[in-house]
């Protein structure tokens, strides 16, 4: 079985033969005073975004990859985060 993993830092999607499912994803660090680092998972579209202050990590569930991507190359990630994610998708408490 071929399973695909997108590498938004490299922009290239890596094929891996063989194997039975993605590997897990690692935190994204990003370019913000209010998220330190995200996390996607292709399988379940869920979003894991751990904030600056206070230090707490949220998952947001059903974000579409189109939705991620679009996060990533965004100027202002705080201000996509308050315009296109805030309140669009069901919000989870993982950590405070």
């Amino acid at each position: 079985m071929k399973c695909a993993r997108w590498i938004p830092l490299l922009g290239v999607i890596v094929l891996f033969l063989g194997c039975e499912r993605p590997p897990e994803a690692q935190y994204v660090p990003v370019d913000s005073s209010l998220i330190e680092a995200v996390r996607y998972d292709d399988a379940t579209q869920t979003l894991t975004i751990r904030f600056i202050n206070p230090p707490r990590t949220y998952e947001y569930e059903a974000v579409p990859p189109t939705v991620y991507a679009e996060f990533l190359v965004a100027d202002s990630k705080g201000g996509f985060f308050n315009t296109y994610i805030r309140g669009e998708y069901d919000e989870t408490l993982v950590s405070d």
